[in-house]
């Protein structure tokens, strides 16, 4: 059974965001509206706010400019006392739009570089979950193919990838 908390909350409609539960506050942040000139669309809108709320209905704005760069795609997750957004997009048609970064915030106000560079292929789509107190990250899209590979992180900075894969 679900309940509409809320038919409009203060942030953009968009699509692609990463939301998180994070120090009993639901997080929401980044994604982007329209589709990409490219594919015959208007021109893609992207974002780097981040919005929270104790109950789902009431929204406040934490940051209307977070450092990393606008996107969409992007994985939200929380460990160790940290919110963390990794990799992401800014345009689906070109690689050079893709992000293998990952930032930190103990407040989702101020934002830390952990990496630029995870290690990782750059990606939107991907997966990501804290397994044992380590990042585990997978698949996603990429050019010119989509990847299968998995990488560990217990810091978000050194990344390792797994040797065998579970599927092709």
């Amino acid at each position: 059974d679900w309940e509409e908390m809320t038919a409009a909350a203060e942030w953009d409609g968009r699509a692609g965001l990463g939301a998180a539960s994070f120090k009993g506050k639901l997080w929401v942040m980044a994604g982007s509206q329209n589709d990409d000139e490219d594919i015959n669309g208007q021109g893609r809108i992207f974002y780097n706010d981040v919005w929270y709320s104790r109950d789902g209905s009431e929204w406040r704005l934490a940051t209307d400019d977070a450092p990393w760069e606008a996107r969409a795609g992007g994985v939200v997750l929380a460990k160790g006392g940290y919110l963390y957004i990794m990799g992401g997009e800014k345009g689906f048609t070109n690689p050079n739009d893709y992000f293998n970064d990952v930032w930190r915030s103990k407040n989702g106000k101020k934002w830390e570089l952990v990496t630029e560079n995870a290690g990782w292929s750059p990606r939107p789509g991907h997966k990501c979950s804290v397994i044992a107190d380590h990042f585990v990250c997978m698949g996603g899209f990429g050019f010119p193919f989509n990847p299968s590979d998995v990488w560990v992180s217990k810091d978000g900075a050194d990344w390792k990838q797994v040797d065998w894969m579970p599927w092709d």
